[in-house]
């Protein structure tokens, strides 16, 4: 017999991942959703809470120039797309 109900949840959240390894999730997130970070933020939780241009962290950009060059990453998505804002 088949069901033609439809399904009860069209999206997941990952609010859980401190029960689970959020490592076995991330390749497949970043299949789906490329290019949508900053870089020299992404694998870094320093970066966790600390707005652009307020620290000092390991490969990041000077402070007076991080906000810009996230921005620009993002909304080019990572140099793929030309921005309106250009």
């Amino acid at each position: 017999m088949q069901s033609n109900a439809k399904p009860r949840f069209k999206a997941v959240a990952f609010d859980y991942f401190v029960i689970f390894d959020a490592n076995s999730v991330i390749p497949e997130v970043e299949k789906v959703f490329p290019g949508k970070g900053v870089e020299y933020m992404e694998y870094n939780y320093l970066w966790h809470g600390t707005p652009p241009g307020k620290s000092d962290i390991a490969g990041a950009p000077p402070k007076d120039k991080q906000a810009a060059e996230a921005l620009k990453e993002l909304r080019t998505l990572g140099g793929k797309i030309r921005s309106e804002h250009e």
